[in-house]
């Protein structure tokens, strides 16, 4: 054939590939479609793959199949934006009825303060601690005068024990206002020296104290004789000078809990003690005292018996031996009321309490309730 003739059948050639590509494709192996080794996978990105999107453009797309498996991962983790906390709270603190770093027992101390800026809603929180120790922890809202830019808080509680007092005001963070805090400067707590006469909030307090160590000390803001009593029998339960005046450092043991009886016979179920030796009458039920009185057993030439005993006879009102309410437990021998109720033993055997408390004493002891005397 002729040069122009091979090339026209060569170009007939090129069409009819053409054609035989469009109608039944290619003679010549097909590209693969799967990825090469290496490459992520759609069902890769499902499980959580770290991909790198900038690192090729030629990674193939995930099939549609995993694409519902992608959208179900998405929704199982979904994105967290972190809280944007608010502006920093400002905390101002100050305390009142201060004087000189110490708070008068008997008073409250009160916490003021502001926190800035204003924000609706918030609280703070009042901690206070003695030492170690939290003594309590309060949460208060926070109140706007007129249209500052910042609210104020108020709180007061009174405190009793001894030690060194701190004061912190905490604001806890959140989305409207940030975190803020400040501490008061520590105190500590001032006692007074009482006695007969004295009068007000300092001795309505120390009469609550002594009663709840168990000691009899009558009602009120006045040092009575019943108060005076009180402190007497405390002064003897611990070995100390036996005067009706309480001293600072009495009254602070008091304060802190201390200073109380314990009970020698635990077991005894509802009873009564009466300890020669600290010429103390006591009224316990089991381990736990009810009441201490002051007393004044048998003298030295007319001892009180000792020992155990139960109660058999009870005698209201006066006798002929001016013994008031009287309750019997051996003999003639019997816990009663009398005009003189010294510090020391004086009676002629029995254990003679103050007139005003013996119809009390009386109405506690039942017959067949158990007495111990002992040295």
């Amino acid at each position: 054939m002729s040069r122009h003739h091979t090339a026209g059948l060569s170009g007939v050639g090129a069409v009819v590939a053409a054609l035989a590509l469009l109608v039944g494709g290619s003679s010549a192996p097909a590209q693969s479609s799967e990825p090469a080794a290496g490459e992520p996978t759609g069902e890769g990105l499902v499980q959580g793959a770290s991909v790198d999107d900038s690192s090729s453009t030629d990674s193939p797309t995930p099939s549609s199949s995993a694409a519902p498996a992608a959208e179900s991962s998405a929704a199982a983790a979904p994105v967290v934006t972190p809280a944007v906390a608010g502006p920093p709270a400002r905390v101002r603190v100050r305390l009142k009825g201060l004087s000189g770093g110490k708070l008068d027992v008997g008073k409250k101390i009160k916490v003021l303060g502001t926190v800035a800026p204003w924000v609706a809603g918030q609280k703070v929180s009042i901690v206070i601690r003695r030492g170690n120790k939290t003594v309590s922890t309060e949460r208060v809202f926070l109140h706007r005068r007129g249209h500052r830019n910042y609210g104020t808080f108020e709180y007061e509680r009174l405190l009793t024990r001894p030690g060194l007092h701190r004061i912190r005001v905490n604001h806890l963070g959140n989305s409207n206002l940030g975190d803020g805090t400040d501490v008061a400067k520590p105190f500590s707590i001032d006692y007074p020296s009482l006695g007969p006469g004295s009068s007000g909030d300092q001795v309505e307090l120390l009469k609550h104290l002594l009663d709840s160590l168990g000691y009899v000390s009558g009602g009120g803001s006045y040092y009575d004789d019943r108060m005076t009593w009180a402190a007497i029998a405390f002064h003897k339960v611990n070995n100390q000078s036996r005067t009706g005046t309480i001293s600072s450092e009495n009254y602070r043991d008091i304060a802190d809990g201390k200073g109380g009886f314990n009970v020698r016979f635990p077991d005894s179920g509802k009873h009564a003690e009466v300890d020669i030796s600290r010429q103390v009458l006591v009224l316990a039920k089991g381990n736990r005292v009810s009441r201490i009185y002051h007393v004044s057993t048998g003298a030295p030439a007319t001892p009180t018996v000792r020992g155990t005993f139960s109660f058999i006879r009870r005698e209201p009102g006066y006798n002929s031996h001016a013994m008031y309410y009287s309750t019997y437990f051996y003999g003639g021998y019997a816990v009663h009321g009398y005009s003189s109720v010294p510090t020391y033993n004086a009676s002629h055997g029995c254990v003679r309490v103050p007139i005003p408390d013996a119809i009390s004493i009386y109405n506690w002891i039942e017959l067949g309730d158990t007495i111990h005397v002992y040295e």
